[in-house]
């Protein structure tokens, strides 16, 4: 004999996404405050599902939601739209943002097609994830699954490089930002201004300022990101006249990010109090 179930309001089956989002709408006050809800009609088109879901995903990673995560990624198999990659990255980066390495890796090894972008996500997440102790433990791993991105052919980017050598900036490993340099080289990528900020960055932290000052004038085409990581490469060492010279040269080159006159000034005074500061003095050098 069957059981007979008694709901006091008709389900609707099968679900559907505007369904999901009206029962999760009280749970889900900060996400809708930042994506809109279209209405029930508009749901029905397979667009703007996706369209809303890659909005939701990409809030719920910005700000580390992940119960909002879970849901959507439960929902979207229910839904049939889970083998769309660009999805499956965007859950994939939910895991890791909110230090879930554990799904995040599960979820990885069970995608049937991984691009560039699925390792970038994976090996930046890594290193972002744990305390001081834990992050040195993911070092290991993060370069392994750079290992095993080059055995699937898959030809890495700047956004990779920046990765890990920005793992090699974290864990003070100059020995292998050299390997990665190298090879950054042989790409051509030591020219991407995203990767020489941060070669830039290595090398004036390990105290390498002329190989610093290499990577800073290969690139040919600078942004304000990287005038300002050679300025503090500078400050950091104790280079008080190069990096005044460096900031008037950044001015006369005219990059300056749209900054008035005021925010010169103001960000002068930083570096000022900064240079002072290492210097262990603090008095008025203008």
């Amino acid at each position: 004999m069957l059981c007979k179930f008694h709901f006091k309001k008709q389900l609707r089956f099968p679900p559907t996404p505007y369904s999901f989002v009206a029962q999760c709408s009280h749970s889900w006050s900060t996400l809708r405050a930042s994506v809109p809800v279209p209405d029930e009609t508009h749901f029905r088109d397979p667009h703007t599902v996706h369209f809303f879901c890659a909005n939701a995903l990409k809030v719920a990673a910005k700000r580390a939601l992940l119960p909002i995560g879970k849901q959507l990624h439960a929902h979207l198999i229910k839904f049939g739209s889970c083998h769309v990659l660009s999805l499956q990255n965007q859950i994939l980066s939910v895991y890791l943002k909110c230090k879930e390495t554990e799904d995040a890796e599960k979820l990885f090894e069970e995608l049937p097609v991984r691009n560039v972008v699925s390792w970038n996500i994976l090996i930046r997440g890594i290193v972002g994830c744990g305390n001081s102790i834990e992050n040195d433990l993911n070092r290991q791993p993060c370069f392994s699954y750079f290992k095993r991105m080059l055995l699937e052919m898959v030809v890495p980017d700047g956004t990779t490089f920046n990765g890990l050598i920005g793992a090699c900036v974290k864990f003070h490993d100059i020995d292998m930002g050299f390997q990665f340099h190298c090879f950054a080289v042989k790409l051509g990528l030591d020219l991407d201004c995203f990767v020489g900020s941060v070669l830039v960055d290595l090398y004036a932290k390990c105290g390498l300022v002329e190989n610093a000052r290499r990577v800073f004038h290969v690139v040919p085409h600078r942004d304000l990101v990287m005038w300002n990581v050679m300025i503090s490469c500078y400050a950091l060492n104790r280079l008080m006249e190069e990096a005044f010279d460096m900031f008037n040269l950044m001015r006369s080159d005219g990059t300056n990010g749209g900054m008035s006159s005021p925010l010169a000034a103001c960000l002068v005074c930083v570096i000022l109090w900064n240079i002072m500061i290492l210097e262990g003095r603090l008095t008025v050098l203008f």
